[in-house]
């Protein structure tokens, strides 16, 4: 049996030929310089694919933001989240993929 959003998804496939984009109402902005605990990260797991790794609760989702500073001269640079993969053990472990937004001015 499924639940009412799959019974959506497929009403959107079969009749657009597409799912519905699932807007994030109340997206959040993390700064990984600020999330370097145990229990309490995000890094860079693979840059060059912008795929993000770490252990947050609560857990990240798509359409948050994060910020990221170049080591060499400070500039903030600002992506979005467009997919998490949540890990069942440890629960609060995840990948996440993410595409550059800009730049951002942050003090």
């Amino acid at each position: 049996m499924s639940n009412w959003i799959d019974k959506i998804y497929n009403f959107f496939d079969r009749s657009f030929g597409e799912k519905p984009k699932i807007v994030n109402p109340n997206p959040k902005t993390y700064k990984i310089w600020e999330h370097r605990g145990w229990g309490n990260s995000i890094f860079w797991f693979d840059f060059e694919n912008k795929v993000l790794s770490g252990h947050l609760t609560p857990m990240i989702e798509v359409g948050d933001y994060i910020l990221s500073k170049n080591r060499g001269n400070g500039t903030v640079f600002k992506y979005e989240i467009i997919k998490v993969d949540r890990m069942k053990d440890p629960i609060d472990m995840f990948f996440a993929d993410a595409v550059y937004i800009g730049v951002e001015d942050v003090k």
